[in-house]
């Protein structure tokens, strides 16, 4: 089965423009299994794109900073499309760019709320749409794939819940193919099973199923760990989808452990002059690696911390740097945190 999501071209929602975006994310639900297979996609410079499907851990809305776990990523070089390719940032909706189809190729296995995040490691510059008159989302295929939002904020007021109803980012007329399709209907005697759920024991999340477990962890699959007895690794969100005797799947209770504010990442002060101090806490050993990026994906800053646990705090000094904004990249064991920074 192939569906496509989205406006068919750029034209559909008006105005808009090309600029360089590093961080910025789509909010998208499904209910079934599926794999974002193609897009088109309008360019105004080429180079390469880093799609990255995953899950929130956490997201600040008023300074845009958020942590994610990955599920798939994909880096693509993407073309100029435009006939007029330029690096700066422009509010030109020329119907003369009329883009160009990219294989993605991002398996989303699990249903639930995810976010597709977009980082231009190379300078790229795509086209969204700004201003649009009236609300968009959700869109999508309803049962299958929606769109329901964006990462876009007001950062003077921090109350507009509705900020983002004026962009549309990147993705259009996309495609995304389902792995299987519905099978002939079968008469069968229709039973009612017992509902799966799980209950915390210590340490343990334990299901009412003997057998038939697979476990989940925001929305992701655990490898290997198919027992009654799933242990806690940590912050977010636990289920079971069970196999039952005849092959239905029995989606569990949701079980949310919340031990604290995750690493409580603080860079401060934000807005600065260019120097500023990075603060976190790590529970357990992992190795650390902290950068920092300018808009054109320009590396100013790099150290690696390996086997580090415990409170973490750094003071750094980007230089003499002109005023704008920054990404502060942090990676701690796999678990990636963005958060930007506002020089002046």
């Amino acid at each position: 089965m192939t569906g496509s999501i989205g406006p068919k071209n750029k034209q559909v929602l008006g105005a808009g423009g090309y600029n360089y975006f590093q961080g910025n994310f789509i909010k998208f639900h499904n209910d079934v299994p599926l794999t974002i297979a193609t897009t088109r996609l309008y360019v105004g410079a080429g180079g390469k794109v880093n799609f990255i499907v995953a899950d929130l851990a956490d997201y600040d809305s008023c300074t845009g900073a958020f942590s994610y776990f990955p599920i798939s990523s994909n880096t693509i070089n993407v073309y100029p499309t435009t006939p007029n390719p330029s690096r700066v940032a422009s509010s030109v909706n020329s119907p003369l760019d009329t883009g160009a189809v990219f294989l993605l190729e991002l398996p989303v296995p699990t249903p639930g709320n995810h976010v597709l995040i977009v980082i231009a490691d190379d300078s790229a510059f795509l086209f969204r749409n700004n201003n649009v008159a009236k609300n968009p989302y959700p869109l999508g295929i309803p049962g299958v794939f929606t769109i329901t939002g964006n990462s876009a904020i007001n950062t003077t007021t921090c109350s507009d819940t509705t900020f983002y109803r004026k962009y549309y980012y990147f993705l259009y007329d996309m495609r995304v193919t389902l792995d299987k399709c519905a099978s002939p209907r079968v008469a069968v005697q229709a039973k009612s099973p017992a509902p799966a759920v799980i209950t915390r024991v210590g340490n343990l999340l334990v299901s009412n199923y003997a057998s038939g477990n697979q476990w989940y962890f925001n929305d992701t699959l655990i490898k290997g760990s198919t027992g009654q007895y799933d242990s806690l690794k940590g912050p977010g969100r636990y289920k079971s989808v069970v196999t039952d005797s005849v092959g239905c799947p029995l989606v569990s209770n949701e079980y949310v452990y919340t031990p604290g504010n995750d690493i409580g990442l603080v860079v401060s002060p934000n807005p600065n002059h260019g120097r500023f101090n990075v603060q976190f806490y790590q529970t357990s050993t992992a190795d650390v690696f902290l950068r920092v990026v300018d808009v054109n994906g320009q590396l100013l800053y790099e150290s690696q911390n390996p086997n580090f646990k415990g409170s973490f705090s750094k003071t750094i000094g980007l230089g003499a740097v002109s005023s704008g904004m920054y990404v502060l990249q942090l990676e701690i064991g796999g678990k990636k945190y963005i958060q930007k920074i506002l020089v002046y």
